[in-house]
């Protein structure tokens, strides 16, 4: 089996270089992931050399960018060496130890997995239009999440952030006056309520994207982003409206703060087009994690 990898040796739990040189070890060619590098050329190069499986390694955002080309043309083994890894995780993957995940899933099994998409551009995990995505705007966040998102939230809670009018379908009462602060829009349904490091999707292969209204309460200004929002899913106190959909569309009548799976994408421009590409990701997983599940029977 012919394999071709990219590394992104900058990725988040600096990790990348370990993998690196085991790839070298093996034999296998790597590509280092830098600013200039067309991904979309590389994966095109990689299989007219004769590549059968193309390897990421690093964050969501690498392994969305590799994704985007390989979808359709070839099986694509993911190795988390990111901040979050969240992709990883909702794969089964162990993102503690990048290395094993790695030889696991070359000597696993396929699965297919849906895809998102965002005016053309693919993402795993979800898009966030409000108020997580003009944090992550902010050239401080990445040195500052919690500080930077709670100054984003206060802004918004009073008054001082900026506004939009959305037209979009809603197929649920919203509330009269209610504001907005923020639209994610996940691949598949999120469990807010999962632990830590734990998956936030039980599924990657329904072929639905999950829409989830949520409000912007005094709370929020006083809570980490992720905290409050768990506790406004969880508790229905300011969700104003969760549904999901095959494609979803809306409009605004200026630019509104976008993050595609955690990276801020200040080109993408209304009308905001979403829609799930089902089963359109073939990915190589540990045999164990491929399609097996537990149940319990009684009788």
């Amino acid at each position: 089996m012919q394999v071709a990898a990219l590394v992104n040796t900058r990725s988040g739990s600096g990790l990348g270089r370990q993998v690196q040189a085991d790839l070298s070890s093996a034999g296998v060619p790597s590509a280092l992931l830098t600013d200039g590098l067309d991904v979309g050329a590389w994966v095109d190069g990689a299989l007219a050399g004769g590549a059968e499986v193309l390897l990421a390694a690093g964050g969501d955002g690498t392994i969305a960018s590799v994704a985007q080309a390989a979808a359709g043309r070839a099986p694509l083994v993911v190795v988390p060496v990111g901040t979050r890894n969240h992709f990883a995780v909702d794969l089964g993957l162990d993102p503690g130890d990048p290395v094993a995940t790695m030889r696991a899933c070359l000597a696993g099994s396929p699965r297919r997995v849906d895809l998102g998409v965002l005016n053309g551009d693919v993402f795993l995990n979800n898009v966030s239009f409000g108020i997580y995505a003009s944090a992550v705007s902010d050239p401080s966040y990445r040195s500052g999440r919690l500080r930077v998102m709670a100054r984003t939230a206060r802004a918004a809670v009073s008054g001082r952030g900026q506004t939009a009018q959305i037209r979009t379908p809603v197929p649920v009462d919203v509330p009269p006056g209610a504001r907005i602060g923020a639209i994610l829009v996940s691949n598949n349904s999120y469990d807010f309520a999962a632990a830590p490091g734990q998956k936030l999707r039980a599924t990657l292969d329904s072929g639905r994207l999950w829409v989830y209204l949520l409000g912007t309460p005094r709370a929020l200004g006083r809570l980490p982003l992720l905290r409050a929002i768990q506790e406004m899913v969880t508790t229905g106190s300011v969700s104003l409206g969760t549904w999901q959909v095959g494609d979803l569309e809306f409009d605004s009548d200026r630019l509104v703060p976008v993050a595609c799976d955690g990276e801020y994408r200040p080109a993408v421009t209304p009308p905001y087009r979403l829609s799930s590409r089902p089963g359109a990701l073939e990915v190589l997983v540990p045999a164990a994690t491929a399609s097996t599940s537990t149940l319990t029977m009684q009788w």
